[in-house]
C-alpha cells in the first residue's frame, strides 16, 4: 500500500501502530536493523570505536539504498556538512577527544580529512544506483560558508544552522528529483520510441 494511502485513510487516528508497520519506509528500518554493522561497545572498554569503519560505512549505506529499493522506495543521502578546516581543530577539542573517545592528537587533527572521506562515501554510494541520488550539503555549504550554522564543536548545528539545512535540502532535492523524473519520462519515451510497431 502506498504510504499517501496509508495516510488518506487516517489509519493512524485509529491505530498508529498498524498504520506505521502498513509504510514502505518501516519495512524498510525493520529489514535493515539486523543487517547494520554497528561496533558494540562495552562502557569500559577504553579502546571503543568512535565510529564505524569506513568500509562499515559504505555497506551500511548500500545496505539501505538496497533495502529502499527492494521495498519501491527512493533513497536520498546528504552529505554532512561540518566546519572543520585541516590544520585547525579548535584547541577544546585535544583534551576532549582524548579524554571521552582515546584518541590522540593526530587523531584529533585527522578529523576533518576523514569526516571528509564518509562524505566521499555517501556520494559514491549514491552514484552506485538509479534508486538513489546524493544532496551534497558539505560541498554546498563549503561552496557558501555562513556563520553561525554550527555549534562550537563544528559538527553540530545551531537552531539557524537546522532551519537552513532544511531550507537546502527542499531546494536541492525538488531540483534533483524534477531532473530524475524529467530524465525517467524522456527513456521511456525512448524506449516506446525504439519498439515496433504492431501495426
Amino acid at each position: 500500500m502506498p504510504d499517501e494511502d496509508v495516510v488518506r485513510r487516517r489509519t493512524l487516528l485509529s491505530n498508529p501502530e498498524n498504520w506505521l508497520q502498513r509504510m514502505r519506509i518501516m519495512r524498510v528500518a525493520r529489514q535493515l536493523i539486523p543487517s547494520m554493522r554497528v561496533p558494540m561497545v562495552e562502557s569500559d572498554d577504553a579502546k571503543a570505536p568512535v565510529r564505524v569503519t569506513p568500509d562499515q560505512y559504505d555497506a551500511n549505506l548500500e545496505a539501505i539504498v538496497r533495502s529502499a529499493e527492494a521495498n519501491g522506495c527512493f533513497t536520498i543521502l546528504m552529505t554532512a556538512p561540518s566546519d572543520f578546516k585541516n590544520g585547525s581543530m579548535p584547541d577544546w577539542s585535544y583534551p576532549f577527544f582524548r579524554d571521552f573517545y582515546h584518541m590522540s592528537e593526530a587523531d584529533v587533527d585527522a578529523i576533518p580529512t576523514v569526516h571528509e572521506q564518509y562524505v566521499d562515501i555517501a556520494r559514491n554510494v549514491a552514484g552506485r544506483f538509479d534508486s538513489a541520488m546524493v544532496i551534497d550539503g558539505a560541498r554546498l555549504w563549503a561552496e557558501e560558508p555562513g556563520p553561525g550554522r554550527f555549534r562550537r564543536d563544528c559538527i553540530h548545528l545551531t537552531e539557524y544552522g537546522h532551519a537552513q539545512l532544511a531550507n537546502l535540502l527542499l531546494e536541492t532535492s525538488r531540483e534533483q528529483i524534477d531532473r530524475i523524473v524529467a530524465a525517467r519520462q524522456l527513456s521511456g519515451r525512448s524506449e516506446d520510441a525504439a519498439r515496433p510497431s504492431s501495426d
